[in-house]
């Protein structure tokens, strides 16, 4: 019955950022999508390697790609 007595703090943190971790890359892929770049190839680029190296990718958008936007939104 008391299946929590067992259950560890050290679990419910790692499901936390794993949670966090897949949020961020979701919201690195529609942002790459819905943005305007200098360059009409960089889009491409960063959707393929987003998608390709999922916590590289993203890392590399974030630092660099998001510098290369156009628009804010």
């Amino acid at each position: 019955m008391n299946y929590l007595a067992n259950y560890s703090p050290t679990i419910a943190l790692w499901t936390l950022l794993l949670i966090a971790l897949v949020v961020v890359y979701i919201r690195t892929i529609v942002d790459v999508v819905q943005s305007e770049f200098k360059n009409s190839s960089d889009r491409v680029l960063y959707l393929a390697l987003t998608l390709a190296l999922p916590f590289i990718g993203t890392v590399i958008y974030w630092v660099v790609g998001r510098s290369k936007r156009i628009n804010a939104h």
